[in-house]
């Protein structure tokens, strides 16, 4: 199912089709993690994935209009105090972009998370000229531990 476009309004040359600020709801959200306080004593909430034996993924899929070429993700990820990689010889986790149609091209990201318990603002850019829809998927590789998502703002240019 497609999620409708969550925030649409005009930001200079670039238009904000996405914004999960507060994970009041799921935003659309779909996967492994769970929406919750990682502070008791915050309001905010967080996109959680909780670690184990086996990749854990969670996805969205954006309504587009397909006037839109180029599209930027912004995002913030914070680990728990007791977060380990299983691999340390690969990344944390990857972001994934595609566009329809479904030759389109992906984007990825692989990421390493180097700081335990601050929050570390990540970007990832894409062009799919006319894409009708687009898949933004995590990928978090084995571990233990806990990864916080947050913060997501999707801009079209």
């Amino acid at each position: 199912m497609v999620a409708p476009a969550l925030f649409a309004a005009a930001t200079g040359d670039a238009k904000a089709l996405l914004n999960n600020g507060d994970f009041e709801k799921s935003g659309g959200w779909k996967g492994d993690g769970r929406i919750g306080k990682i502070e008791a004593n915050s309001e905010n909430k967080s996109y959680i994935l909780q670690l184990g034996p086996k990749e854990k993924e969670f996805t969205q899929t954006v309504a587009l209009n397909g006037k839109y070429s180029a599209f930027e993700l912004s995002y913030r990820v914070r680990a728990s105090a007791d977060f380990k990689q299983k691999n340390e010889a690969i990344s944390s986790f990857q972001g994934q972009m595609h566009g329809s149609p479904s030759n389109a091209p992906y984007r990825v990201g692989d990421r390493t998370v180097k700081k335990i318990g601050e929050w570390v603002t990540y970007k990832m850019r894409y062009e799919c000229p006319g894409a009708k829809e687009l898949r933004i998927t995590f990928v978090v590789y084995p571990g233990s531990g806990e990864l916080y998502f947050d913060d997501f703002v999707l801009t079209a240019k």
